[in-house]
């Protein structure tokens, strides 16, 4: 499978980059913020809209850090249906922590799924996921290659492979001495599916480095103002700075190209004009000899009918029809 799409967007490595705004609890439980953060990612360049939904009942103990923070920060259903309906042309989905909030998400409609770090290990809730077969994205943080082999084992299971693995690191934020990014290209090799990144570092030189390395798929934390101190604050950027991300990994994507070698149209005609050609180096009387003595090899301005140095071996030691004057192109014209 070369790609599989979510509505008309393409996932795949010779696609451009799918770029993920992690919204996240960002929202901080308001509706207004939610819609102002998702329009901002999309104006901003975005593919897709993530939310992090969670039932703090079901997924953290009473009293924790992250039951405090997903209890306070929490959207009603009614909430995601109105976003959903307004943002339908566009790509919206989630990471359900738990049963109840992928049932949430059923009610939705939701088109694509996204198994977080620290769901991965949770085989019940990865199998209720993979048998919806919608396209999901697999966060690997903290997962080694067995973990990560057994995930991508459900889904192959039931034959299902519009799937990405994502190479991420759950810490927030993340050391550069921590990202790893190499792994990406470890992971290109050893797992037949489709390989991206989902940062935690701050700011975004790592996303484009990921480009670099291969991620079909990229991921980032958006904040509408990391002032206002929301949850992910630490590893979010806001607007303006994921559109500068989004501007630059275009860029990267350009710079790239494909992974074959080859010479552009352009460079085909500069060649022309700055390759070596053969020219005498003395006065060349008629039946001399060619020897590598006799000749320099220069650009010249005008190389019709002049032998490129490329090619110097089929003239050597071949005899002159004609005299050469010094500086003069040598061409096979003049040569017995």
């Amino acid at each position: 499978m070369k790609y599989f799409k979510i509505k008309k967007k393409k996932i795949g490595f010779d696609q451009p980059s799918f770029i993920i705004a992690e919204l996240g609890i960002n929202h901080m439980g308001n509706y207004n913020t939610a819609r102002k953060i998702i329009g901002e990612a999309f104006k901003s360049g975005a593919d897709a809209v993530k939310f992090q939904i969670v039932n703090p009942e079901e997924s953290y103990e009473n009293g924790s850090e992250s039951y405090e923070i997903f209890s306070k920060y929490k959207l009603r259903l009614e909430d995601y249906q109105k976003l959903f309906k307004e943002f339908k042309e566009r790509i919206l989905f989630a990471t359900p922590g738990d049963f109840s909030s992928l049932r949430l998400c059923q009610k939705i409609g939701m088109e694509a799924y996204k198994i977080s770090s620290g769901l991965i290990t949770n085989t019940p809730l990865v199998q209720a996921i993979a048998k919806l077969k919608k396209p999901t994205f697999i966060s690997r943080g903290m997962a080694d290659e067995k973990i990560i082999k057994k995930t991508i084992g459900i889904f192959n299971k039931i034959n299902f492979s519009k799937i990405a693995l994502l190479h991420c690191v759950s810490i927030y934020p993340a050391d550069i001495k921590e990202l790893n990014l190499r792994s990406i290209t470890e992971m290109k090799r050893k797992f037949k599916t489709f390989i991206g990144y989902s940062d935690h570092s701050n700011g975004i030189d790592s996303i484009l480095s990921s480009i670099s390395l291969g991620a079909c798929v990229v991921e980032k934390h958006i904040a509408l103002n990391k002032k206002d101190n929301p949850p992910d604050a630490k590893v979010s950027i806001e607007p303006k700075e994921f559109k500068h991300m989004v501007k630059k990994i275009r860029e990267i994507e350009k710079m790239l190209g494909e992974e074959k070698i080859s010479v552009s149209e352009k460079e085909i005609r500069q060649k022309y004009k700055m390759q070596r050609y053969c020219v005498a180096k003395v006065d060349l009387s008629e039946n001399e000899k060619i020897t590598l003595e006799k000749i320099v090899f220069k650009r010249l301005k005008n190389s019709k009918n002049a032998v490129a140095a490329l090619n110097f071996k089929k003239i050597n030691h071949k005899r002159c029809k004609t005299a050469i004057l010094r500086n003069k192109i040598v061409s096979f014209k003049n040569l017995e």
